[in-house]
């Protein structure tokens, strides 16, 4: 993507993940966390695909940004709404409510994950021979492409699969709720 255009691209992809985090309540009252987690993100997916499959066309990386963080937007805002069900969840099984150690252990994984991502963008930059302000190699052109494209993309499609292992569904939840109320 030219360079002229970043700002415009974050403006369009921060725009569209706001109209995602507000469409979450509905998408998940419709379909419940789960199944608007996984349709969501296959969704989110395709566009990184389409951003990749079409490299060099300015319309295709404008909407891909904007469907991608559209509807990217859903699982990770619905991430913050899965924690309380969790903590739910565990005060259920063993008694204790552990919501200090869940929040807080979210806290310091975002934080290193946020330090390996940053620092894995600087190793594949090194390691392609990015050098600023220049003209870039074909390899470095195909390494940054798949910085934008190919790695969230995968990065996301793991989140799901590990995702597809959590079952707490509304009803479930509603059973838990209520079996904590009855024992206090």
């Amino acid at each position: 993507m030219r360079d002229d255009l970043f700002t415009i691209a974050v403006l369009v992809g921060s725009l569209c993940s706001v109209v995602g985090m507000i469409a979450m309540p509905s998408i998940v009252k419709k379909l419940d966390k789960k199944p608007a987690s996984l349709i969501c993100g296959v969704i989110g997916c395709f566009f990184f695909f389409l951003m990749y499959i079409i490299p060099n066309n300015l319309t295709a990386a404008l909407i891909g940004i904007a469907f991608s963080y559209l509807f990217l937007a859903v699982p990770y805002a619905l991430f913050f709404g899965i924690l309380p069900d969790t903590v739910e969840y565990g005060q259920w099984k063993s008694g204790i409510r552990a919501s200090g150690l869940i929040m807080s252990t979210l806290t310091t994984t975002q934080k290193a994950g946020m330090a390996i991502a940053a620092a894995a963008v600087g190793w594949v930059l090194d390691f392609v021979g990015y050098v600023a302000n220049q003209a870039q190699t074909a390899k470095t052109i195909r390494a940054l492409l798949a910085l934008r494209t190919i790695i969230p993309m995968s990065l996301v499609i793991i989140g799901m699969l590990c995702f597809t292992f959590y079952n707490l569904d509304r009803k479930k939840h509603s059973e838990i709720v209520k079996e904590l109320q009855a024992r206090s």
